[in-house]
């Protein structure tokens, strides 16, 4: 790929080409939604998965909450402020006009009749999420040498550790990147319905990744996984029951263990256990959780106070490695919360 870090990239300029990338496949998206409407709309919807991790500020600083803001407008706003309101994310504009590039940034009138009138985003009915943690933010100081790229324009420097004392902001996957912070996922629904108000959210992707275990009995046995989705499924329902955020659907990342970007096979999203090499699968204890507590419920009130993973886990098989409990794990009728493989 192309960015603005040679240490990375062989070639690239993220300060300006992820600005003209997003506007390009703002206008790609809108011209396959009117070739989804000219076809008669055929399955449930069409619309683009956008992903944001929640930003916590750092402080109750005036300062510290605008990098959080800013932090935020970075990630989903960028694509649906245009599709929603015809016009950039103030935050976004001010900078990449300031610059001046990319040349073609700013919106035309042809451009926003295709994006904008009539729609190019299931109508505007609907937002999907794609999220997996939560960040702290705080204001980049005044006097700091500019960081003239994509993440340095936002002026927020983000970490999933405490500043002062490096805590973890969750317990922390050995992917580096990855928490768990039910909380970041109510308040992220939360922030976004006020921005998007009369939408309906769906959550195409929430999971918990970690390094493949030294045996498979520690792979089967992922207390951690069934932890996550307890915190986040509980905390999605919460932003739906007692927020009022319209949520239709929760779909788990992932049903089973796949070749994770550039991790490849290292990491594990499965709720499913995948040998890579004869290809049998196993259902994790995370799995039968989400079969047992999560799949089953038949509406969001039902998964706001889920069972304890450590009494769940404290009850299981001695044995997971065999066909005890993996004939049961099939289709069921549709509920409220339902997990998916992409």
């Amino acid at each position: 790929g192309r960015c603005g870090d040679r240490a990375h990239c062989y070639a690239g300029d993220d300060a300006a080409e992820a600005y003209a990338v997003a506007k390009a496949q703002i206008l790609a998206h809108a011209h396959a939604y009117r070739a989804w409407d000219a076809a008669g709309r055929p399955g449930a919807g069409c619309g683009m998965a956008l992903n944001s991790d929640y930003c916590l500020a750092f402080s109750s600083s005036s300062e510290d909450r605008a990098a959080a803001e800013r932090c935020l407008e970075w990630q989903i706003p960028l694509f649906l402020d245009p599709l929603a309101y015809g016009r950039w994310p103030a935050s976004i504009d001010a900078v990449v006009s300031e610059r001046g590039e990319p040349a073609q940034w700013a919106w035309t009138d042809d451009e926003l009749s295709l994006v904008v009138e009539g729609g190019a985003h299931d109508g505007a009915a609907h937002v999907f999420v794609n999220t997996y943690t939560t960040r702290y933010a705080r204001a980049v100081p005044g006097d700091a040498a500019p960081n003239v790229s994509f993440e340095g324009d936002m002026r927020a420097e983000v970490s999933g550790t405490n500043f002062t004392d490096g805590r973890p902001i969750g317990t922390p996957s050995t992917n580096g990147w990855l928490f768990n912070y039910g909380a970041g996922a109510r308040a992220l629904l939360a922030w976004l319905d006020r921005r998007y108000p009369n939408r309906t959210f769906v959550i195409t992707e929430n999971g918990w990744g970690n390094a493949t275990q030294p045996s498979l009995d520690a792979e089967l046995r992922d207390l951690e996984r069934c932890r996550f989705y307890r915190d986040y499924v509980s905390n999605v329902s919460a932003a739906a029951v007692l927020d009022g955020v319209d949520v239709a659907a929760y779909f788990a990342w992932s049903l089973l263990d796949n070749f994770e970007w550039a991790d490849g096979y290292a990491t594990r999203f499965g709720l499913v256990y995948v040998n890579y090499t004869s290809q049998r699968r196993i259902v994790k204890a995370s799995g039968r959780y989400f079969r047992d507590h999560i799949a089953s419920a038949t509406d969001l009130a039902d998964t706001l106070d889920l069972p304890s993973c450590d009494d769940y886990y404290a009850n299981l098989p001695r044995t997971l490695d065999d066909d005890d409990g993996q004939q049961q794990w099939g289709p069921r009728r549709p509920s409220s919360v339902v997990s998916s493989e992409r």
